[in-house]
């Protein structure tokens, strides 16, 4: 079997529904048995110091009970209108 049948492709539409997000920005399989989404994680080092604070940082304001609808709605707007310069500067 190749690697690619062991993987999880982000072009798969469904993708997401593999993975879980802790608080602290580590991506976890959605379901504990899923050796796909396992060996995707491990393979492609998704959870690399650099990549869980990058996914703490965007998954914070969603934990601020004081933050309301609108503002979150803000918030994700503005993540969505990144681009590549913005993203690297985060990154950095």
């Amino acid at each position: 079997m190749s690697d690619e049948n062991l993987l999880i492709s982000p072009l798969n539409p469904d993708c997401e529904s593999h993975f879980a997000f802790n608080d602290d920005g580590t991506i976890k399989p959605a379901q504990e048995d899923d050796q796909k989404a396992i060996n995707t994680i491990e393979k492609l080092g998704l959870n690399l110091n650099k990549l869980k604070a990058l996914r703490q940082k965007a998954i914070e304001p969603f934990l601020d009970e004081e933050i309301d609808n609108a503002q979150l709605q803000v918030f994700v707007n503005g993540y969505l209108c990144l681009d590549d310069q913005q993203i690297s500067d985060l990154i950095e």
